[in-house]
């Protein structure tokens, strides 16, 4: 009977989850891509399809579906489980002692929180007036269902009280962020009331938080009209982006993502037919965020309210954004002041911004040039000094000097003048010492590297195991692992005159040999897929050949140094055999 990790194993293709958070790209059998634990520019995290596993030959990271989830998502093995659990069908009681992890229990604790919001939003008689205002907002049944909105009561004690009934300890209640406690830590009271409620998920598409919008039904109030939950175990704000759990798939297959602001933008946007959309929910952009959506596409559209506090917040989106090198444009809005809005009264409206989205620079310049009288000296300086800022940002020159003729037409200047302060710009910039391009296995020593691409070539091409067998020793064999698997194969190719490699994985006991052999043949396909038989056969040679060498000039300092103290001690014997054995080694040596 299969364990529940390997029945969970079975039912996910690993290269379908490893795809949900990173971009892969067919490389033969396999699968290539930019590793996400290391900065790097060429890729070098290999996919196996066939052998179910991953391995990044740049950081020496890998392994099955559960060493992924792990590494990515920063959490433990339980955690893990709960995440891949969910995504195989497989049922596992996470209210068992064993599966109670913080992290576990806030998540359940949020779905059903969620469930009960919902639940209060359509089966509640009195929340008649919230279903309409939402069906005013021309949002329906379908996407509010899918987004899961609810609705939080005035009741101060509501949510306390079924959290409570469900089994939930004051303790836990605090840590999801959904309670708050009163004075001199008496009871709790709910930190959501009279509220519409959009649950926040993370990537997976675990409930990790919720954001509330006033219902004010017109009245005035002095409540924050949005509240979100605080910092949690499992809600950290600056990895989080509203939506976005849904709108990975749609990221990747259009290769490009729109920012929009806030909870309703995205959820009008999402119905209106725009699936590659996420939500800021009105706070910073953050590096974090960045980073994630960077594994999905490189391409970046900012949709934020046509304010100025949009328009500012704009600004500093594309200036993050921008320094994690995504190509940027801006939707703008013209007549309308938030996704939101331009949708409901205007959908074709919203479809048409999309479609003639401006490069981030035109969207400056337009911006800078409306706050400058260009009839002026001084004010044609600071206009230019601040859109030469922008184009100095762009790495290829051709757009450098697109922009540079377009600004020396609006501003009058001479386009030479423009590209010698654009020079000076460029220059003055501090960048930062570049860093160097990793290599397979940089920090791993030359011996090692040797080792493992013999074994590994050997993996994809059995029959150059005689010739290795022939011509190099187990004992001059490289360390550890991989001259116990050297022997195991000495051995298997003595009893069958020759190797299937599935026949000899079954012959494995050790799961550490069998993952490193799995791993070996991921790097076989990863380098040695399309070589030639002279490629191939040079290969083993110099591999050998590097092997031997390095281990007749270790054996010799060894040798020195006995001879040296054996003529110290004046032992004859010894002095002859330990002398005989330097002189051939020293012939090998020069003979390779």
């Amino acid at each position: 009977m299969l364990s529940t990790t390997e029945e969970i194993k079975q039912r996910l293709d690993i290269v379908d989850l490893i795809s949900e958070y990173i971009q892969l790209k067919p490389a033969g059998a396999n699968f290539r891509a930019l590793c996400p634990f290391h900065n790097e520019k060429t890729p070098s995290l290999m996919v196996s399809p066939e052998r179910q596993i991953w391995h990044c030959f740049g950081c020496g990271k890998g392994g099955d579906h559960f060493a992924f989830i792990k590494e990515i998502e920063g959490i433990e093995f339980i955690e893990a489980l709960r995440i891949l659990a969910d995504k195989a069908g497989v049922k596992i009681q996470f209210r068992e002692p064993k599966y109670q992890t913080t992290r576990n229990i806030l998540w359940q604790l949020n779905q059903e929180l969620a469930d009960f919001w919902q639940k209060n939003l359509w089966e509640k008689k009195d929340n008649q007036p919230i279903r309409d205002y939402l069906k005013e907002r021309k949002l329906n049944n379908e996407t509010l269902k899918f987004f899961q909105i609810g609705y939080a009561s005035a009741d101060w004690h509501e949510a306390v009280n079924f959290l409570k009934s469900r089994g939930y300890r004051d303790k836990e209640i605090l840590q999801a962020g959904v309670a708050q406690a009163g004075d001199q830590r008496q009871e709790l009271f709910d930190r959501f009331r009279n509220r519409i409620i959009f649950p926040i998920n993370d990537l997976q598409g675990n409930i990790v938080g919720f954001g509330g919008r006033i219902f004010d039904q017109g009245e005035k109030t002095e409540e924050a009209k949005y509240l979100n939950s605080p910092q949690t175990e499992v809600y950290n704000k600056s990895r989080v982006l509203y939506g976005l759990s849904s709108a990975k798939v749609e990221i990747k297959k259009k290769d490009y993502v729109i920012i929009v602001e806030g909870y309703l933008d995205l959820i009008s946007a999402y119905q209106a037919g725009t699936s590659n959309v996420v939500a800021s929910s009105g706070t910073a952009l953050t590096t974090d965020q960045l980073k994630i959506l960077k594994r999905l596409t490189n391409n970046i559209m900012i949709c934020f309210d046509m304010d100025e506090a949009g328009v500012r917040a704009s600004q500093r989106g594309i200036d993050l954004v921008l320094a994690s090198e995504f190509n940027v444009k801006v939707i703008i809005l013209d007549n309308y002041k938030d996704p939101d809005e331009c949708i409901r009264k205007d959908p074709q409206q919203w479809f048409a911004a999309i479609r003639q989205a401006r490069h981030f620079v035109d969207f400056y310049i337009d911006r800078v040039l409306k706050n400058y009288d260009l009839t002026r000296p001084d004010h044609k300086k600071k206009a230019a000094a601040l859109i030469l800022e922008q184009i100095s940002r762009l790495p290829n020159l051709i757009e450098q000097t697109h922009y540079l003729q377009k600004l020396s037409k609006l501003i009058n200047v001479a386009e030479d003048i423009l590209r010698q302060v654009l020079a000076k710009k460029i220059s003055q910039k501090k960048f930062p010492p570049a860093a160097s391009e990793p290599t397979p296995f940089k920090s791993i020593d030359k011996k090692l590297l040797i080792t493992q691409r013999l074994l590994a070539l050997i993996f994809q091409h059995p029959g150059y195991l005689k010739v290795l067998i022939d011509n190099l020793e187990p004992a001059i064999f490289g360390p550890g692992i991989y001259q116990d698997l050297y022997k195991l194969l000495v051995n298997y190719y003595n009893l069958n005159q020759q190797l299937t490699i599935n026949e000899f994985l079954s012959s494995l006991t050790d799961i550490i040999l069998i993952n490193e052999v799995n791993t070996l043949c991921l790097l076989a396909d990863s380098e040695f897929i399309d070589w030639t038989e002279n490629q191939l056969s040079q290969e083993i040679i110099n591999n050998i050949n590097f092997l031997k060498k390095d281990h007749y000039t270790n054996r010799l300092k060894e040798l020195s140094e006995a001879i040296k103290l054996s003529e110290q001690e004046k032992n004859s014997e010894q002095l002859k055999s330990l002398t005989s054995e330097f002189n051939q080694l020293a012939k090998s040596l020069k003979d390779l």
